[in-house]
């Protein structure tokens, strides 16, 4: 593994991530933190704070271009207090602190942050990958669930900057991986696939099961009742899951016009749920 080091491999996250969960099942999410070697002003001049305090003053965090603001000027005395007390009473120093004596302060940025990948530059994702077995066919499916994330948190010690405790919530991502999967796999499921051509025109009741249906009146022939049982016969008409899909888009269109504006398509967008599938299928 390769550590990472420069920080356009990284975007700063506005709060720390925890693994802990809040009664709605969403995750906790800590506010960042500031800490170090710092003067804090006119409350206390002469003493620089040791390295475990935390900054009070407050501070922003700018994601995009990795920076961190605060609400006023931060630095330290340098040499420390005790040497600068004793050039003023030598008469070294006049009229309070001379401006060589200030120094950059020693601050510490404790948040969460994404961390891309050094060839790719890509931000890393957890993958897992399940083979169904051999179908007779070449392609994957990739599924993108932005609701699964992969948490791991560190407390460090101050002093020596060791880490002293270590946890993230693999197993969860396991877990919720394992759940959408186990869906997905369920949608190829050949158990009870049949399509079948009955004389006459008979009465059908689609249960989810039976998914299609067709009949045929006319061209010479008798009339004819096609019903395809968790398949579907007319490949030349969209499928039940395009269709279902075109209705959920009408939703969003008809959210949208509602509205106006592109904060309109954006909200619409938002309601709409989801995220996008790429279809391949991969050698067994």
């Amino acid at each position: 593994m390769r550590s990472v080091e420069a920080l356009r491999y990284f975007k700063l996250l506005d709060g720390i991530l925890t693994t802990r969960r809040d009664d709605l099942g969403q995750t906790i999410v800590d506010p960042p933190r500031v800490h170090g070697v710092f003067n804090r002003g006119a409350a206390n001049y002469w003493t620089n704070t040791n390295k475990r305090e935390s900054v009070t003053e407050g501070f922003s965090i700018d994601a995009e271009r990795g920076l961190v603001t605060f609400n006023r000027y931060m630095f330290r005395l340098n040499p420390t207090a005790n040497a600068i007390l004793a050039e003023l009473a030598g008469g070294l120093v006049s009229n309070g602190v001379a401006a060589e004596k200030i120094d950059a302060a020693e601050l510490v940025l404790v948040c969460s942050c994404s961390v891309r990948d050094i060839t790719t530059h890509q931000f890393d994702r957890v993958q897992r990958l399940r083979d169904i077995g051999p179908l007779g066919l070449t392609w994957e499916r990739i599924i993108h669930r932005e609701d699964i994330r992969l948490v791991k948190y560190a407390e460090f010690d101050p002093n020596t900057w060791q880490v002293t405790a270590r946890e993230d919530n693999g197993g969860e991502v396991d877990t919720a991986a394992n759940f959408y999967l186990d869906g997905a796999e369920k949608e190829y499921a050949m158990i009870g696939t049949a399509t079948r051509k009955y004389p006459g025109i008979l009465p059908v009741h689609p249960d989810g099961a039976l998914q299609q249906f067709t009949f045929e009146v006319g061209g010479g022939g008798p009339p004819t009742t096609t019903i395809s049982r968790n398949s579907e016969h007319a490949n030349w008409m969209p499928s039940y899951k395009a269709q279902r899909g075109g209705q959920r888009l009408k939703i969003v269109v008809d959210m949208a016009s509602q509205m106006s504006g592109w904060q309109a398509l954006v909200q619409a967008a938002k309601n709409s749920g989801g995220s996008t599938s790429t279809l391949r299928r991969g050698p067994a």
